[in-house]
């Protein structure tokens, strides 16, 4: 099975140096548990926990520059925290 759980909240983004911005869309540990055993019980091929990712990536199938700019606003997001490092 491939999980993919996009951004989870774990101890990483409390435990850096300055507080690391948490991407969108994220979600708990617990909760990506949670999906991998329904994944399991349901022998899935793949689980990926975030809903609104999947709808972002049905949406930029049909408008590619949808995911485009879901990395641009990440990256300067991320941008903004490296410079205060």
């Amino acid at each position: 099975m491939v999980v993919y759980p996009i951004a989870t909240r774990t101890n990483f983004f409390k435990n850096s140096k300055k507080t690391a911005p948490v991407p969108f869309p994220s979600q708990s540990a617990n909760y990506v548990a949670g999906c991998i055993l329904k994944g399991i019980e349901r022998n899935k091929k793949y689980v990926n926990p975030s809903k609104t990712f999947v709808i972002i990536s049905i949406l930029n199938r049909v408008f590619p520059f949808i995911y485009r700019l879901y990395q641009i606003v990440q990256y300067k997001k991320f941008k903004r925290w490296l410079e205060k490092v």
